[in-house]
């Protein structure tokens, strides 16, 4: 008896075991599994970015501040989640679209059919403030990986003597195999003693002279115990087998009085061909007549062209996104100035300024002030012009607001 319970007792520590060991085997490959998928996912990393600029790069005390957010959305993103830090103390005029889930943030959850878009918001500058104000920001895309904002990230108040770095670039839409000159304009207030500045060049680009800089492993620096005001510059090149793609430039500096800072100005360039839209020429129609044209772009990449028109575009006007046909019937007589966007998901976004010219209804077949042309006026008209006293032109004209029906 006493054997036969022992043996009980053994197989059930067995039973239990094996159980327990079923279950750490299944917990661990749905780790794995997960760890698997999430690897997966991350790989696949976004190439959309959001670049921020400023309505001016030096406000004033109690001036409204405009902050604009590029979005270049490229295929397949689905969504994207744009979080902005402003300074402390600065109100925010409006959200331009955002929402506040806490004090200095402003924060943007977007579903996208892949449309690059803009956004933009306005803050209050503070009627105390002075010197340079640092904004940050980051965003993310399906890949779920936080990026910082690109683009301009200070402002300066006007009036105030403050030490800076600012970068320009000399082309930022270089070809294969091409240089680029980047030059720093340092600003040192008369009480500086010390700077250190860095620049970080984007993997993929040599550095051919680094000025008077200290040549590191991507990157450059410059340091000096007599700070004062002036242009440094280097030289990088673009590898003559480049893909198209964008390349980020950052930086920071410091100076002994305190200010730490990433450099700001140009930051982004795009290495390789552009879109280019086919000149499109100036429309000229007369008051009642509908505008009509397709626009068309030659591409160099592999990317779908999507078309849109600019915020300032006349209302009613339309463009196909995917054709690019464009249309509008004008309300008023004027010169229209607006510009068509294509984009095709790889290079930043080009742009056609277009001009309409819209003339009041100039024919004189409309004899009874009805603004309109009827049939009998028509025919009076054309015997007008067998007798010499009306032009091509103008009968031509009324032929067509006789036909529309539209108005003169």
């Amino acid at each position: 008896m006493e054997d036969s319970g022992s043996n009980n007792e053994t197989m059930a520590v067995a039973a239990s075991a094996k159980k327990q060991a079923s279950h750490s085997s299944k917990l661990l490959f749905g780790t794995l599994f997960f760890i698997i998928a999430f690897a997966s996912l991350a790989s696949a990393v976004s190439t959309s970015t959001v670049t921020r600029s400023f309505s001016t790069a030096a406000p004033a005390p109690g001036e409204i501040l405009t902050v604009e957010l590029d979005v270049n959305v490229n295929s397949p993103d689905s969504f994207y989640v744009i979080q902005e830090l402003i300074p402390a103390g600065w109100v925010v005029v409006d959200a331009g679209g955002g929402y506040s889930p806490e004090p200095g943030n402003i924060t943007w959850e977007i579903q996208t059919d892949g449309s690059s878009a803009f956004f933009w918001y306005s803050l209050e500058v503070p009627l105390d403030a002075s010197g340079q104000y640092n904004f940050s920001g980051v965003y993310n895309f399906d890949d779920l990986v936080a990026h910082d904002i690109l683009g301009s990230n200070a402002v300066i108040i006007s009036g105030t003597s403050v030490s800076s770095v600012t970068r320009s670039i000399s082309d930022l839409n270089p070809l294969p195999c091409s240089e680029i000159t980047v030059a720093l304009d340092v600003v040192s207030s008369p009480s500086e003693t010390y700077y250190l500045i860095f620049e970080y060049v984007p993997e993929g680009l040599t550095i051919l002279d680094a000025g008077i800089g200290e040549l590191q492993p991507n990157s450059i620096m410059w340091q000096s115990d007599l700070p004062a005001s002036t242009i440094l510059e280097y030289t990088v090149s673009v590898p003559c087998d480049a893909a198209a793609q964008q390349y980020a430039f950052s930086g920071n500096h410091y100076f002994d009085s305190g200010i730490f800072s990433d450099n700001f100005g140009d930051s982004v360039i795009y290495a390789g061909e552009l879109p280019s839209i086919t000149p499109i020429p100036q429309q000229d129609i007369s008051l009642g007549q509908a505008v009509g044209f397709t626009a068309s772009a030659t591409n160099p990449n592999a990317g779908t062209l999507a078309w849109s028109l600019d915020a300032g575009a006349p209302a009613g006007a339309a463009i196909d996104a995917m054709t690019g046909a464009f249309s509008w019937t004008p309300s008023e007589a004027g010169t229209f100035n607006f510009n068509v966007f294509v984009d095709d998901g790889v290079a930043p976004q080009v742009s056609w300024t277009v001009t309409v010219v819209v003339s009041a209804c100039q024919s004189s077949a409309d004899t009874d002030g009805s603004n309109t042309i009827s049939m009998a006026e028509l025919l009076a008209h054309i015997g007008k012009w067998k007798q010499g006293t009306v032009t091509m032109q103008d009968l031509l004209m009324a032929i067509g607001f006789w036909k529309s029906g539209a108005g003169c």
